[in-house]
């Protein structure tokens, strides 16, 4: 029976990526984005902040459209990360990598009452199931 593990984040970008593209030993290009989520319990806001992974040609495309306080959707999977500290103790920590994202709405572009807030340039995949 198939099965599907899909994780979404929608919210806020804290930095433009478009200075933090790296590349691993092997050459594989990413950046790591920083997201605030705002949520609000009993009317106080609260804000959570991930860190999300794009790579390849997604990672270049998301350094060069997204921008500091655009709202972006990301869509891909909870990766984890098992590693040994100095002193011998073992450590989980868990990173969100995403394979596709969209921009909802520029945080620079005015908002226009009767625009979509999507486009179909605004899509970015590097997975096509087909």
């Amino acid at each position: 029976m198939p099965s599907l593990a899909r994780f979404q984040i929608i919210g806020h970008i804290g930095k433009s990526p478009e200075s933090d593209l790296a590349s691993t030993d092997g050459g594989v290009t990413y950046v790591h984005i920083g997201i605030a989520v705002n949520e609000y319990k009993n009317k106080t806001p609260m804000t959570t902040w991930f860190k999300v992974t794009l790579f390849g040609e997604t990672a270049i495309r998301a350094a060069s459209k997204i921008n500091k306080g655009d709202l972006v959707l990301f869509n891909g999977k909870i990766g984890e990360n098992n590693y040994t500290d100095k002193k011998g103790v073992m450590h989980n920590s868990f990173s969100f990598i995403a394979n596709e994202f969209i921009v909802l709405k520029a945080a620079h572009a005015p908002a226009e009452a009767n625009s979509p807030p999507l486009s179909d340039e605004t899509v970015f995949n590097d997975e096509v199931p087909f």
